[in-house]
């Protein structure tokens, strides 16, 4: 989800969207041996996942690599209440870690 594609501009990060390599369903084991191969070229250690997303995918990625799974708000559902600012620091706070 390109939800956070200016932020990663903006900071110079950069952004692998598990949802766009299959936008039509789950992976196939090929799209799943690529995005596994990424995520160990680039030491990624957390995998993001929106709220609203079936975190199935990421779990499974995440197990591959030795990552960690975060949920993260693209602010599309506001269940608890939270305002906008307050989720967005909550993003910023995963981000943020992910990177140390």
């Amino acid at each position: 989800h390109a939800a956070f594609a200016y932020l990663c501009r903006d900071f110079g990060l950069e952004q692998n969207s598990v949802e766009d390599v299959f936008a039509e369903g789950e992976p196939n084991a090929a799209q799943l041996a690529e995005l596994i191969k990424y995520c160990k070229e680039n030491n990624i250690t957390t995998i993001f996942a929106e709220e609203m997303a079936s975190p199935e995918v990421s779990k499974t990625l995440a197990s591959e690599v030795g990552a960690k799974v975060e949920t993260i708000y693209t602010i599309e559902s506001n269940e608890d209440n939270k305002t906008y600012l307050e989720r967005m620091d909550e993003n910023l706070t995963k981000i943020a870690a992910s990177l140390k």
